[in-house]
């Protein structure tokens, strides 16, 4: 320490204890200015910077921050907080003006724990129905869970629940998804023969009408959920499709399929109806899937999907009762999954705009 100051902190401890000093003595020769101090103590008041609240380890993968395995009930849980801020995409996903996560995402998240189960090997997510749609406001998250209960026989498929619920507090919980998974034991498909495709499929249809006829049912697509970037169809029964990565999209990775390119195959099941001069009235979202079979990362920039109806039941009484049957490949043919028994229902806007109103609640401290 400094000499100066060494002999100023001696001096002050002499002083406390009560002896007497020669101030004038102190600062004789030096330069000296006299201030007036509050008689009072002073008052303090800390101003803390807001944090977030940190996940309690590294992220799993891009859907999955947390997982946690309890061994009396056999289940496995991944968690994930979710928000536009902390998926921006999500942002661009809008039904009746509201911000909803598309049922697609829920099939990503269900192929993230899948891929954490059975290390990455292909897998099966089968008998999924989606009984709510999650909406989310502006600024506000909810904590996502995927609940993977595994059967006593090992080789059955294990069943899963996906559920959010108010983040931070709990409560308002909520069920989005339901199926089973299980690791996939057949072989590779047979490359896709896209030039037999293209060669059937000759009817061209505009992307842009698209994008127009599916903003006409209410539902507002961002950059982040627009893939598709040509469109051929045979008739309304079956659909070829030429996917781009979006340029918003292209730095991240880690899914297994990104939720926005498996909406973007929903998407494409409108031009069905637009190739045979219809244009549908109601809104559809996800309602069920028999089964998808995953084979490997969508990775590339560019992809093939290739879409068929299965014949129309006698007693259908909507187009949205129809069954698809969707295969996404690489631009060589390669199979990256394949979905089977899509199906989608008509939504009042109330279910949507109801389930936000519920997300909304606020318990506010008054004194």
């Amino acid at each position: 320490q400094p000499a100066l100051h060494t002999m100023l902190t001696s001096l002050g401890r002499l002083y406390e204890r009560g002896v007497a000093v020669n101030w004038s003595a102190l600062h004789q020769g030096q330069a000296r200015r006299k201030i007036v101090v509050p008689t009072y103590p002073f008052q303090r008041q800390r101003y803390w910077l807001e944090t977030k609240p940190q996940a309690a380890q590294a992220t799993l993968r891009p859907l999955v921050e947390r997982m946690l395995r309890v061994a009396r009930r056999n289940e496995t849980i991944f968690e994930q907080t979710i928000s536009t801020q902390r998926l921006p995409y999500l942002a661009d996903h809008h039904v009746y003006g509201v911000v909803v996560v598309p049922g697609a995402f829920h099939l990503a998240l269900a192929l993230s724990g899948a891929d954490l189960l059975f290390d990455g090997a292909a897998c099966v997510v089968e008998d999924v129905i989606f009984p709510q749609a999650l909406a989310l406001t502006t600024d506000g998250e909810r904590l996502l869970q995927l609940i993977v209960t595994a059967d006593s026989d090992t080789e059955a498929p294990s069943s899963f629940e996906i559920v959010s619920m108010a983040s931070g507090s709990g409560g308002n919980e909520q069920l989005h998804a339901t199926g089973r998974l299980a690791r996939l034991t057949t072989p590779l498909p047979p490359t896709v023969d896209l030039a037999a495709l293209r060669a059937q499929c000759t009817q061209p249809v505009a992307v842009d009408d698209l994008y127009a006829s599916i903003a006409a049912l209410h539902v507002t697509l961002g950059p982040t959920f627009q893939w598709c970037h040509t469109l051929w169809t045979a008739g309304t029964n079956e659909i070829l499709a030429q996917f781009v990565r979006p340029q918003e999209l292209r730095h991240l990775a880690g899914y297994p399929l990104f939720p926005s390119l498996v909406d973007a195959c929903f998407q494409m099941l409108a031009a069905g109806a637009l190739a045979n001069g219809q244009r549908p009235t109601t809104t559809p979202l996800p309602f069920a899937l028999e089964r998808l079979t995953w084979y490997q990362p969508a990775l590339q920039e560019e992809l093939w999907v290739h879409a068929m109806r299965r014949s129309v039941p006698a007693d259908e009484t909507s187009p949205h009762d129809a069954l698809w049957d969707i295969t996404i490949c690489t631009a060589h043919g390669a199979v990256v999954a394949v979905l089977h028994g899509f199906q989608m229902r008509e939504v009042p806007a109330s279910a949507i705009t109801g389930s936000q109103v519920r997300n909304e609640w606020l318990h506010t401290l008054t004194w």
